[in-house]
């Protein structure tokens, strides 16, 4: 929930003059006219007056690092030389993130004067514009990934642009090590690897000392200025309105851009700036508040990028997509706090989770950056000083913090049976490695030997991650598929943020929610949701009557569609298990096993649950699960978050012991271990592969009063 804010908080402000929302249309007067300003725009930008020494060092060499200054040109212009210049047919060229690729896409599109999906397209998960005549491709990373799994030597493609290379995501470290695969079999391919903050000279060693390059960017002087104390996490949101507010009401024109850690903080954030600058006399600058982070709406994009105006501020509210990904013209001023929400792999939890952690110093001279790209500007970071002064140079790989199994499991499928040998750029932990095929054993996507089964390469072929994958593969076989897919549709979006709870509807929201919430959990909540709302013709105001995401819903049904197609291609006929449900949470029990918990005590702080397979000692359900105020004996989850006020557990389903041998108590656990164990020949192999204490086996064996 976001701090309760008062005028009283912003007395320190002099002569706040107040400010109202932007409510009339857009005005068109305010929107450049296409025809006579994008060929401007693209001659005046950086890049173009080095174009010439770029293709020719291109031309001279398989692979260019390229380093490109944010708002340089590089992303949206590398392509049309490639095309234009170079004569290549078809130039790949890769994003980290979904909402970039599409961007990107369309504005190239509009520069080549074609529609979006002929000779520009993009391609991310579920979503595909363009076809096998397009010649300039944008697609996130993860798709990428697979069209290298499926065609070793890239055959398809003439060029690709690696971009945004310096975020190091778990994909494209994958990435790097089967493209120097495909160099070495394609004499003709070009690779271009670039990015606004990477280290240069580490991307030129990796690629076998290839020649790099710098564009530098439009860069004004931009004003940096600290606290005196670090901000308080908790606290970060509050902290981050009352600056917002601050600049918005005493200084001049030019739109700001606050960086915050996630979608909900920044839900809250813009809700109680809308209360502080409504609750006043509207008088001064007309504004907008945008969101922009992963779940970001379609009507706040086409906001964000119409052209700066002198009458109306932009306040721009956004995760660390805007520091690269994005490039936003008219900010003047920016808001840093510090922060940003990590994946990281607990490997006490065994799960993957979303923490807040403090930025690199690349990530805060890059936010410091976005206010000085069309005019002088200034920066307001949220912190000492001396703080910026501690933070790490550069961004952690992912591959170095988040768990393996589906790079695992996808190296393994193109017969890289060992992956501790294989060329990533930074080489994961080889105990990381190990635990990622304990995993995927556990799935039955690994044999005991280590090598895929048939059941990992049904998985290969679903575009989900070994747990969801292994569960939709479940569902085929207990005929509950339709179900299962609905389900998975949801919370490969964003179901926890699926329903909202406006702070002046609290009681409303609540009594939705209650009526929607089943008692079988979390996931079958999202499917009776889906399910209510697709009976309602996908009504909107169904969605604001129950207070439920409208776009969650309609992403979460463009995703269904994509599901289906992939289960008729592959696995055949569609089938539904009607009013027995239990093969549903059966379904989700395969996939999330190993995450199961067992209440051990009622408290008013919440019902405490302890893992049973983990040095985990207790969990909570999270507050926004339907099994919160009914808790059931035994539970699996998706996702564990670490708060400080305890662990809680997240996508919760009531499951029955008798589902599954292992759930009936930890005696029985024991002996399975050792039963495998000894019938593996005491292994110790067999031990390091399964994270199992081999000395206190050996221990156990000298102790044993039975026989096997």
């Amino acid at each position: 929930m976001a701090h309760s804010s008062s005028l009283s908080d912003f007395q320190g402000v002099q002569n706040p003059p107040q400010a109202r929302r932007f409510q009339s249309n857009h005005s068109r007067n305010n929107r450049r006219n296409p025809a006579t300003s994008i060929d401007q725009q693209r001659r005046e930008l950086p890049i173009t007056e080095r174009k010439a020494a770029i293709l020719d060092t291109i031309l001279k060499n398989q692979v260019v690092v390229l380093r490109g200054e944010t708002g340089s040109g590089k992303s949206t212009q590398l392509p049309q030389y490639l095309v234009d210049d170079l004569g290549c047919l078809k130039v790949a060229c890769t994003q980290p993130r979904r909402v970039a690729a599409k961007s990107l896409a369309k504005r190239v599109a509009q520069e080549v004067g074609s529609p979006l999906g002929t000779k520009v397209g993009y391609q991310i998960r579920h979503d595909k514009k363009g076809d096998d005549s397009t010649q300039i491709m944008f697609m996130t990373d993860g798709i990428f990934l697979l069209e290298c799994l499926k065609e070793d030597n890239l055959r398809d493609y003439s060029a690709i642009i690696l971009d945004e290379v310096h975020e190091r995501t778990l994909n494209m470290d994958t990435i790097f090590g089967l493209v120097k695969q495909a160099l070495k079999k394609r004499t003709d391919l070009k690779v271009i690897v670039t990015s606004a903050t990477m280290d240069s000279g580490k991307f030129a060693e990796y690629f076998d000392n290839a020649p790099s390059y710098e564009i530098p960017g439009r860069q004004y002087d931009v004003q940096v200025s600290y606290l005196d104390q670090d901000v308080i996490l908790r606290s970060m949101t509050h902290q981050v309105v009352q600056k917002v507010v601050g600049i918005h009401w005493g200084n001049d024109p030019g739109d700001i851009l606050a960086f915050m850690t996630g979608k909900e903080e920044i839900e809250d954030a813009a809700e109680e700036i809308q209360q502080v600058l409504l609750g006043s006399p509207a008088t001064g600058m007309n504004y907008v508040i945008i969101q922009l982070h992963r779940a970001v709406d379609r009507n706040d994009n086409d906001l964000l990028f119409e052209p700066p105006s002198p009458q109306r501020r932009k306040i721009i509210l956004a995760t660390n997509i805007a520091e690269t990904s994005i490039t936003i013209d008219g900010v003047k001023y920016v808001v840093d706090c510090g922060y940003v929400k990590q994946k990281k792999y607990d490997p006490r939890t065994k799960t993957d989770s979303l923490t807040p952690v403090k930025i690199s110093k690349a990530q805060a001279n890059q936010r410091k950056g976005r206010a000085g790209r069309t005019q002088p500007g200034e920066c307001h970071r949220l912190y000492r000083k001396t703080t910026y002064e501690g933070f790490d140079e550069i961004n952690v790989p992912e591959i170095m913090r988040v768990q393996l199994s589906q790079v695992v499991l996808l190296l393994k499928s193109i017969g890289i049976s060992d992956v501790q040998r294989f060329d990533f750029m930074d080489k994961p932990n080889l105990d990381s490695i190990r635990e990622a095929e304990a995993v995927l054993a556990q799935l039955e996507a690994l044999d005991q030997s280590g090598n895929i089964t048939s059941i990992g390469r049904r998985m290969i072929e679903i575009p989900l991650e070994p747990q969801l994958a292994k569960i939709l593969l479940t569902s085929i076989d207990l005929e509950c598929s339709k179900e299962v897919i609905i389900i998975l549709a949801m919370i490969n979006n964003f179901s926890q943020n699926l329903f909202y709870r406006p702070r002046k509807f609290q009681k409303q929201a609540d009594a939705a929610k209650k009526a929607l919430s089943q008692a079988e959990g979390d996931m079958l909540t999202y499917y009776e949701v889906f399910k209510q709302w697709f009976n309602n013709d996908c009504d909107p105001q169904w969605s604001r009557r129950n207070f439920v995401n409208q776009q969650a819903l309609e992403e979460a049904l463009e995703v269904e569609k994509n599901l289906q197609y992939v289960v008729r291609k592959t696995h055949g006929e569609i089938r539904s298990c009607g009013n027995d449900r239990t093969k549903v949470q059966q379904a989700v029990l395969s996939g999330f096993f190993m995450n199961r918990a067992k209440l051990i005590q009622h408290s008013k702080k919440g019902n405490l649950y302890r893992r049973t397979n983990s040095d985990l000692e207790s969990a909570y359900i999270s507050r926004k699960s339907s099994l919160f105020t009914c808790p059931p004996q035994w539970v699996i989850f998706q996702d564990m978050l670490t708060l400080c006020n305890g662990n809680q557990m997240c996508n919760v389903t009531a499951v029955q012991p008798e589902w599954l041998p292992c759930l009936k108590g930890d005696m029985l656990t024991y002996y399975e271990v050792f039963k495998q164990w000894f019938n593996n020949d005491c292994d110790p192999q067999w031990s390091k592969r399964n994270f199992v204490n081999q000395q206190a086996l050996e221990e156990a064996l000298e102790r044993r009063t039975y026989s096997m």
